[in-house]
């Protein structure tokens, strides 16, 4: 007697087949809005009251005097421990002195031809001594610059030993005014207080997305078809269609087209800070 197969259904196959794609479609909806809402965000940087922006508040010598502050800061601890190194037992560690930075040749504090078209700024240097090793917040003071609307400078290290190791904090402030006391401590409300002014070195593109909004970039190149203002092609080459390395002989009216695409960075950049200016009545 031969054995004979049936092909068994289930009962509503097709209804599980529906709503297993619909169960499917809504949880790729329900992804696709979690990700809308609640994916990357652009948040805007903000500048406090008693800070300064690196790239957009400070102009001229203040600016070089800053970045050069903010190059050789992370230096300065280590010429601590070269210049502490070789201590007799019960001498006391000490920061290096204005004497020690001219042998370094480190700017802003070394005395050459850039400092003096900087304003010849006035360093100097308090030095806590505490009993034990030697903690607390070292100051170092640029002020009495010799430059037309000139302000002051004020390097605060706080250094902090745990046992074989130590933290170092270093906060730049600044302050427009031209001749400043040294302060009494190295206290952020303190100097707050005094008119003091944490400096945040905020880069030219962190400026730009949080006066023009952050995708200030991406409209740009909208605009410009991918071209930046001066009439370069994106990819660094030296014309929009030659890809095999050949030069191009510069076609008359390029620089006309440059100009009108100046212009019209310009004309976005005006518009962008009326917008900016809108938004903040």
């Amino acid at each position: 007697m031969s054995a004979m197969a049936y092909e068994v259904r289930p009962a509503g196959g097709r209804l599980e087949g529906l709503a297993m794609i619909a169960a499917t479609v809504a949880l790729v909806g329900a992804l696709g809005f979690y990700v809308y809402w609640r994916g990357e965000e652009h948040s805007i940087e903000p500048i406090y009251d008693w800070q300064v922006s690196a790239f957009a508040g400070l102009t001229g010598p203040d600016q070089a005097i800053y970045n050069s502050l903010y190059t050789v800061k992370d230096e300065i601890p280590f010429i601590y421990d070269d210049i502490n190194r070789f201590n007799e037992p019960g001498q006391k560690f000490h920061w290096p002195n204005l004497t020690d930075f001219q042998d370094w040749l480190l700017p802003p504090f070394y005395k050459d031809t850039s400092w003096e078209q900087q304003g010849s700024l006035n360093w100097t240097l308090f030095e806590p001594l505490p009993e034990g090793e030697m903690q607390g917040s070292t100051m170092y003071l640029g002020t009495d610059g010799k430059l037309p609307s000139q302000g002051s400078f004020l390097l605060v290290i706080g250094h902090v030993h745990a046992g074989f190791q130590n933290t170092n904090a270093m906060v730049i402030w600044w302050i427009s005014k031209n001749h400043m006391e040294m302060p009494k401590s190295g206290f952020r409300d303190g100097l707050i207080l005094q008119g003091w002014r944490e400096v945040v070195p905020y880069s030219g593109q962190q400026e730009v997305k949080r006066l023009f909004g952050a995708d200030a970039v991406e409209r740009a190149k909208a605009q410009f078809n991918g071209f930046p203002p001066d009439g370069t092609p994106a990819d660094g080459s030296t014309d929009g269609g030659s890809t095999d390395g050949s030069s191009t002989a510069a076609v008359p009216g390029d620089d006309a087209a440059t100009k009108a695409k100046n212009a019209d960075v310009e004309q976005l950049i005006q518009d962008a800070l009326g917008q900016d200016k809108g938004k903040g009545k």
